[in-house]
């Protein structure tokens, strides 16, 4: 962690990138856990803590990603999940 938490924040926010393409690898489960337990501390509009995550691996990611893939229509695909 760096010295100066402000620092640390500042460079989290100025360094951010959006990334709109995923490698099929599998993230590990620990780190899945791990990213979760810190994400569950974060503050919520209202204190309404809105979170409900559900976590999918396997076959039954490939059949959730096909099927919204299909409800988005045809003109959205991901490499991902073919």
């Amino acid at each position: 962690m760096a010295e100066d938490p402000a620092a640390a924040v500042e460079e989290a926010i100025t360094s951010r990138r959006s990334v709109r393409a995923f490698l099929p690898d599998a993230v590990p489960r620990a780190t899945v856990e791990r990213l979760l337990a810190v994400a569950s501390r974060s503050p919520s509009g209202s204190n309404i803590q809105p979170w409900k995550v559900r976590v999918l691996a396997g076959e039954p990611r490939t059949r959730l990603a096909r099927t919204s893939r299909s409800a988005a229509g045809s003109t959205w695909a991901c490499s991902w999940t073919r």
